[in-house]
């Protein structure tokens, strides 16, 4: 049995075990054939985190795009709806999400779904969600 470390930098993160019959050990030039395979299995493990890492940043950021297009929406619809400019329209938003502990995207999801919000009703060119 012969155990070689993998390294991604200074940190050690497996080993590779290569397993043969016999009790001599790897001749030299099998040993550095080893080596190789070892460094590769590293090298391709630090490509799968990059990969998985890479993966998770581009979700993250087409949730906020997704995200920023309904509040977009929300605040046209809002401002629409209760004649205020659009940055009173997102005010208030912001507003009536903070006061019920919700995000903002989750309100602006209901609002341009076209689902009741909880509150009382308002007055047209009243300052939208309180």
């Amino acid at each position: 049995m012969t155990a070689l470390p993998l390294y991604l930098r200074d940190a050690c993160v497996g080993s590779l075990v290569l397993l043969r019959s016999g009790g001599a050990p790897l001749p030299p030039d099998k040993l550095a054939l080893a080596r190789a395979l070892a460094d590769a299995a590293a090298i391709s493990l630090l490509r799968e985190n990059q990969l998985r890492e890479s993966r998770t940043r581009t979700t993250q950021l087409e949730h906020a795009l997704t995200s920023r297009i309904t509040i977009e929406q929300a605040k046209g619809v809002l401002a629409t709806r209760m004649s205020v400019l659009v940055d009173e329209a997102f005010d208030g938003l912001r507003r009536y999400a903070r006061s019920r502990r919700l995000k903002v995207a989750a309100v602006a999801l209901d609002i341009v779904a076209g689902r009741p919000l909880p509150g009382r009703p308002y007055q047209r060119g009243e300052t939208p969600l309180g």
